[in-house]
């Protein structure tokens, strides 16, 4: 919970010194927002050539260990404190880095253990999404606003699905928000396979998922994390 807090003062902070308050709100607090579940075939993946091929990156693996050592700089600081929040969380996270050891974006996923026991995840419960022992998870791709918009966001996450697939998982799961056009079109454009859409309460880590049953009725869950 400390964590959590800390986080979100950092959010705050950030978002009071860059004059930027309302899109952090949009973000973090809105009501019965549509979510659109869904998956990659990691199986189906067939890549002619690596998805940074021609630009100047490199997508690599974050360790915590290199983090807190402070080994790259993030180009946006609040990634820094967003990505040893997800270390603990025991989440894996890959970067795209420049010549400088620049971290310019980062995008962040769940895979089994060493017991390949299903991954949980709090996202996967409000979503209503099963995984199995080969399904991985992914969440919080970040590109940061002066590097929107450079088509960078798809060759980061198929970098993510190149190395998943040649770890040997099957599935990868994910989400976007409908409203959200340019990760709906990055997501339609990489062969999303859609799942039931969700409508999705949330103030800041307190979500909530409506759902309507085949006979009309309303349910409602609740999501802390």
């Amino acid at each position: 919970m400390f964590e959590n807090l800390k986080f979100a003062l950092k959010l705050v902070g950030d978002a009071i010194r860059k004059g930027d308050l309302p899109t952090l709100f949009h973000q973090q607090v809105f009501y019965k927002r549509v979510a659109v579940p869904g998956y990659f075939d990691l199986t189906q993946l067939v890549i002619s050539k690596h998805p940074l091929f021609g630009l100047d990156y490199r997508f690599i693996e974050l360790t915590r260990q290199d983090v807190e050592a402070g080994k790259w700089t993030f180009l946006a600081g609040q990634r820094r404190l967003a990505a040893l929040r997800h270390f603990k969380q025991g989440l894996r996270g890959f970067a795209l880095v420049d010549h400088q050891n620049t971290v310019i974006g980062d995008v962040w996923c769940l895979t089994p253990g060493r017991a390949n026991k299903p991954i949980q995840h709090p996202d996967l419960s409000m979503l209503g999404i099963n995984c199995t022992e080969q399904d991985v998870y992914a969440l919080d791709i970040f590109l940061p606003p002066s590097h929107r918009g450079k088509n960078l966001a798809a060759p980061t996450h198929r970098s993510l699905q190149l190395v998943l697939k040649d770890e040997g998982w099957r599935r990868l799961y994910a989400y976007y928000w409908l409203d959200n056009i340019p990760s709906r079109w990055m997501h339609l454009m990489l062969k999303f396979s859609e799942l039931p859409q969700l409508r999705i309460s949330r103030f800041f880590f307190i979500r909530t998922t409506h759902t309507v049953s085949s006979q009309g009725a309303q349910h409602t869950r609740l999501h802390i994390g």
